[in-house]
C-alpha cells in the first residue's frame, strides 16, 4: 500500500480561482491516503495559542481541503483535541486520524500543574483532560477511522502492535 506523506501543505493553499495542485489531485486520483505529519496538522501562526492551533488549522484548512478534494482520503496524524476527535469522526470515512498513547495518557496539568516539567513537551502539545478522554474514547471505539503506529493496546508490544496498526490502516484507506 502506498501512502503520500506530506511535509508541507502549502501545495494545497492556493489562490481562489486557481486549478487544484496538479500533486494533489494526482494523490486524489491515485487513491492514495495523504498523510498529514504532526507539525503540519497545526495551524503555526504565532499569534493561535498554542492549544488552540490543530482546531484552527481545521477550521481554516481542513475543512476546506475535504469538500475541494472528496475523493481524496486524509490522515490526520497525532490528534492531540476532541475537536480533532470530532472532526475525523464527521468527516469519516474521508478523514482518518492517528492517535498516539503519549495524548491519551497525560494532560496538561501533568506537564504544567506542579510546576513546568520540560521532558513532558511534544508536539502537538497535551491538552486538557476533556481532550485526554475523547482521545481515550475514540482510540477504543473500534471506529476504523482512529488508528495508532503505536497500537492501542499497550500489552499489544513489538510485532503485534505493527499489524494492528498496519491492518486499521489499509481497512480506513479501502485497500483490503
Amino acid at each position: 500500500m502506498r501512502v503520500a506523506a506530506v511535509r508541507s501543505w502549502s501545495c494545497m493553499q492556493r489562490p481562489v480561482n486557481r486549478e487544484p495542485q496538479p500533486v494533489v489531485s494526482l494523490v486524489e486520483l491515485q487513491g492514495m491516503p495523504c498523510s498529514v505529519p504532526p507539525l503540519d496538522g497545526e495551524e503555526a501562526d504565532p499569534a493561535i495559542d498554542v492549544f488552540d492551533r490543530e482546531a484552527v488549522f481545521i477550521e481554516r484548512r481542513l475543512q476546506k481541503w475535504t469538500r475541494e478534494f472528496p475523493g481524496l482520503r486524509i490522515i490526520l496524524e497525532h490528534l492531540s483535541s476532541k475537536d480533532g476527535v470530532d472532526f475525523v469522526r464527521s468527516a469519516s470515512p474521508q478523514v482518518g486520524g492517528t492517535i498516539t498513547p503519549y495524548h491519551m495518557q497525560l494532560n496538561r496539568t501533568d506537564w504544567l500543574g506542579a510546576g513546568l516539567k520540560p521532558y513532558m513537551y511534544c508536539m502537538p502539545v497535551i491538552k486538557t483532560e476533556k481532550d485526554r478522554h475523547a482521545l481515550r474514547k475514540a482510540a477504543t471505539s473500534g471506529q476504523a477511522c482512529f488508528f495508532s503506529r503505536h497500537g492501542f493496546r499497550a500489552a499489544s508490544g513489538g510485532q503485534e502492535a505493527g499489524r494492528e496498526w498496519h491492518s486499521r490502516i489499509v481497512q480506513f484507506a479501502g485497500c483490503n
